[in-house]
């Protein structure tokens, strides 16, 4: 069946991205909005592709910890390895 393969995909990186987190998956099928809750209450859209965000990856690459990029009349957005995202969240117990 065309597409099964890609919701697959998507749910696997799903269950794995709410593991790292300790997230719950709060998305479903036929069910819009967001795919994880965080405990803080934050929510988080999970999206995975084979070689779409190969840039993204060159660019944080290059010495850089975070990479902010905005399109056109939008507002800015911010991208960054997980680990690095994680390491001041794991770090504030320690203080």
């Amino acid at each position: 069946m065309p597409g099964t393969h890609s919701r697959d995909k998507g749910a696997r990186g799903e269950r794995e991205l709410a593991e790292l987190l300790g997230a719950v998956k709060v998305s479903g099928m036929y069910r819009e909005g967001p795919d994880l809750q965080l405990p803080d209450g934050r929510f988080v859209e999970v999206k995975r592709s084979a070689d779409g965000w190969k840039r993204l990856y060159r660019w944080l690459d290059d010495d850089a910890s975070v990479l902010a990029v905005r399109a056109d009349r939008r507002g800015w957005l911010i991208v960054m390895h997980l680990e690095d995202w994680l390491e001041p969240v794991e770090g504030s117990d320690d203080e």
